[in-house]
């Protein structure tokens, strides 16, 4: 499968609630855009990873994705940066004060 193959498979895992499926996918995804140099592919795998790790209630996973993520796009010029960022403070506002479960980052 082509890497950029992976992205739509790997969203469409997700809406089936396939998360650990999508992870995978989107993980080898990740590897190939970040050995082919491609950035903006690497912005929005690692946006959905983010998107994968809020749905699987991981929120300090998601936030470091998107965090990276909103840094890549800000690189573009991309108003995805901002978006992102806002995402970021609204599930830190969001979580502040409770327990939170751990995730991982990739």
């Amino acid at each position: 499968m082509r890497p950029g193959g992976a992205l739509p498979l790997a969203d469409s895992l997700g809406e089936l609630g396939e998360l650990h499926d999508a992870e995978e996918h989107l993980g080898r995804a990740l590897e190939t855009f970040r050995e082919f140099t491609d950035r903006r592919s690497e912005a929005s795998t690692l946006r959905l990873l983010g998107d994968v790790s809020l749905a699987r209630r991981e929120f300090a996973a998601a936030r470091d994705f998107w965090t990276r993520a909103a840094g890549l796009y800000e690189e573009f010029g991309d108003a995805l940066s901002d978006a992102l960022r806002r995402q970021v403070e609204d599930i830190t506002d969001a979580r502040s004060g409770e327990g939170e479960e751990g995730g991982r980052a990739g």
